[in-house]
């Protein structure tokens, strides 16, 4: 097993930079992983590293139902006429995703959450995507079976069965029930080794705002880890949370506490707060959680230096979070909750750098023309089409990510990250959130 490596490169005595090392891949912190929930998004990675030195943007995560079809698709083997021939084209691509996969740090997503919340494509995502786990068949069956049913149909009342049959399958004390269970999370680990990731995620269900839920969390990340490591695989661990549960105390404490217990037992902790949003409508309850959470992130780093901390599914806190996190996962749209395909091709929404929001397209305003080189080449008829406005804002929102990277290392440098983020945040929609400021 590859043992991961930390190694200081930079501090100005509370926000450092660091390399991070799994085997030949090595990145730095203060660093964007792009969250990948299409196979054309891991394309569009993957040619975008390999035009332009992205050196903020290095690694991403990938939606670990979609992986097997995403490498598949973004490095295509074989002709399309049905003969068994490599064509040119294909080996090319297949021999530039083994590079990129090589010098990036690709990590997996369980994405249990689609355990937790209903939407039709999610399930059908969920059956493809884990077609050969039949804990995950059983499940979506039985939660069908519930909801055929009942007889109130409501979405409310959908997702309150929905969250009842998660709770069942993770949480329960039954003995035949954990057995199936374990079963499921030993064959989600072996995917993710057979898929060739460098770093195993455990696959933790969503964690609301009970106490003995973050104890079965536990329970699950030390049988996750276990397999991994017999199978030759490092392991992070990883959390999620809901808003409900960032604003519980005990809950918070039980999660430090297990990470200092295992101090030695890795060297990635993940953390996931499910579709968090500290911006609308204003919570200062957990603003002051999120502000003490990363506090204390900020403080065991001092003390243990071979850790990392990463946080999945950023949303509007993707910017000030890469002050305490070593690597932050948002998506390619500036949207981090969970959205169905046919949701998303209404939304199209154009990033806006300045604002750090998502915006309609025909509330864009004027285009800095400097700001990248999908800025540079964005046409008026490109917001007018749908297809072409999907990859000019995904584009967009990859430099902006690398951009704010760079800077904020920059500002380490300078030893100025303070007033680099009070900056930036000034003239975006995130002034409250200058309250959250470690720096000083």
């Amino acid at each position: 097993m590859n043992k991961p490596l930390v190694r200081q490169l930079d501090s100005d005595g509370a926000t450092r930079i660091t390399e991070f090392s799994v085997g030949s891949i090595a990145c730095q912190s203060m660093s964007y992983f792009p969250h990948m929930t299409k196979q054309s998004e891991l394309r569009m990675l993957r040619a975008l590293k390999g035009r332009f030195a992205l050196e903020g943007i290095e690694g991403g995560v990938l939606d670990l139902p979609i992986a097997s079809r995403a490498f598949e698709a973004a490095s295509p083997s074989w002709s399309g006429t049905g003969q068994t021939q490599q064509t040119l084209e294909g080996k090319l691509a297949r021999d530039a995703l083994t590079e990129f996969k090589s010098r990036s740090l690709l990590i997996p997503n369980p994405r249990i959450e689609f355990f937790y919340s209903y939407k039709k494509d999610l399930d059908e995502l969920l059956t493809v995507g884990y077609s050969e786990i039949e804990e995950v068949d059983d499940y979506l069956s039985e939660y069908n079976m519930r909801l055929d049913g009942d007889s109130e149909k409501s979405q409310s009342h959908s997702q309150k069965i929905r969250r009842a049959v998660h709770h069942e399958l993770f949480f329960s004390d039954d003995e035949a029930r954990l057995r199936r269970r374990d079963s499921m999370l030993a064959k989600i680990m072996k995917m993710e080794n057979a898929l060739g990731f460098p770093f195993a995620v455990p696959a933790c269900p969503v964690i609301d705002a009970h106490a003995y839920q973050q104890t079965a969390g536990e329970d699950i990340n030390d049988k996750c880890q276990a397999t991994a490591y017999s199978l030759g695989m490092p392991c992070a661990t990883y959390f999620i949370y809901t808003k409900k549960a960032l604003k519980s105390p005990e809950i918070m404490d039980k999660f430090f506490e297990y990470v200092i217990k295992g101090k030695e037992r890795y060297r990635l902790i993940i953390v996931n707060f499910h579709e968090l949003d500290l911006h609308s409508p204003p919570d200062i309850r957990a603003r002051t959680s999120f502000k003490n959470f990363t506090k204390r992130i900020r403080e065991l780093k001092q003390l243990h230096d071979g850790w990392e901390f990463m946080l999945m599914g950023a949303g509007n806190q993707a910017f000030i979070a890469l002050e305490s996190f070593d690597f932050v996962s948002t998506s390619f749209t500036g949207i981090d909750k969970i959205i169905t395909w046919s949701e998303g091709r209404k939304l199209g929404y154009w990033y806006n750098e300045r604002l750090m929001l998502p915006i309609p397209p025909e509330d864009r305003g004027i285009i800095d023309r400097r700001h990248c080189p999908s800025c540079e080449v964005v046409t008026d008829e490109d917001f007018t089409s749908q297809r072409r406005l999907s990859v000019r804002r995904k584009e967009h929102r990859i430099h902006e990510m690398d951009k704010r990277s760079r800077e904020y290392r920059q500002a380490v440098g300078s030893k100025s990250v303070g007033v680099y983020i009070r900056q930036a945040l000034m003239v975006s929609e995130f002034s409250g959130f200058q309250m959250m400021i470690h720096s000083v």
